[in-house]
């Protein structure tokens, strides 16, 4: 995945987190204050931070949830479920837990489950 250039990633700075350029503050922080209320003014003014800055780190995080991957990943660590991963990849539930599978990335075995738990009851519903 491509990242925009006022974001780097090196592992000598913040652990290899992807930080803002020529800072240390985390896209993780920026995303995290801006989410807890914190304005793009605050920020800028408390992180030294410019506007590109901010919107560099909304932009990569935005990218970041695309990838059905991470998405996976958040699934698979309970921090979202599986039909709100399915809206933010822009599938179906179905479609999303399929495409994990072909991309060889781990589905957990409950939710393979509730899919067919699912599609028995679509197919009584429809006898």
């Amino acid at each position: 995945m491509s990242k925009p250039d006022r974001i780097v990633i090196d592992d000598q700075v913040a652990s290899g987190q992807p930080v803002i350029r020529r800072t240390r503050v985390p896209v993780s922080l920026v995303v995290g204050k801006l989410a807890g209320g914190m304005s793009f003014e605050e920020l800028m003014e408390e992180y030294a931070l410019e506007r590109q800055d901010i919107l560099a780190a909304l932009s990569y995080t935005a990218r970041l949830l695309q990838d059905d991957r991470v998405v996976a990943i958040l699934v698979e660590q309970g921090r979202l479920s599986s039909g709100k991963a399915a809206k933010l990849a822009g599938k179906s539930r179905v479609e999303f837990l399929s495409s994990l599978g072909k991309s060889e990335v781990f589905t957990l075995e409950s939710e393979l489950r509730d899919l067919e738990a699912e599609r028995i009851s679509r197919e009584a519903a429809t006898e």
